[in-house]
């Protein structure tokens, strides 16, 4: 799977927007779905503009009939979070680790795909300000079970 990607060839199941094919010279790749691979380009320019939240981005994409490929359900707001963050839909991807060049077409320019991570970067509301402490807070029950026998 490494000497794939190395290839630049995605070496796994086609994401949502991409299908797996058998080129004519036997190699296994994955090319842009007919179906689902304008939508899913059209959530990348509509998220970019700061107009959606993801979960109402999801919404519009379900109207649009974005849909998982084999139980053919419309997708949820994780999903269409989670395609939002991989960077397949650039032409490049991550795999173990590391970032390659891919062979496959891409469904969105890289600059696009920064200002939605940046976009999605800002709209981040984990806080610890917010936070409430409480005592005890972070210790596991194994350490709170070594505290009460201790003081026995």
């Amino acid at each position: 799977m490494r000497e794939k990607a190395q290839q630049g060839i995605w070496p796994s199941v086609a994401p949502i927007g991409y299908v797996n094919i058998m080129e004519p010279s036997g190699r296994r790749t994955i090319a842009i779905d007919p179906e689902q691979g304008s939508l899913v380009a059209r959530l990348f320019d509509w998220y970019s503009t700061g107009s959606y939240s993801v979960k109402a981005l999801a919404a519009k994409a379900c109207k649009a009939g974005l849909r998982y490929r084999r139980s053919g359900r419309l997708v949820e707001t994780s999903t269409v979070h989670n395609i939002l963050r991989n960077r397949i839909y650039t032409g490049r991807f991550d795999w173990l680790g590391r970032t390659y060049d891919g062979v496959h077409e891409p469904l969105t320019s890289e600059a696009l795909w920064e200002v939605v991570q940046d976009l999605l970067i800002a709209r981040t509301t984990t806080s610890i300000a917010g936070r409430r402490i409480f005592p005890f807070m972070g210790w596991s029950n194994a350490v709170i079970a070594d505290v009460r026998w201790s003081s026995r």
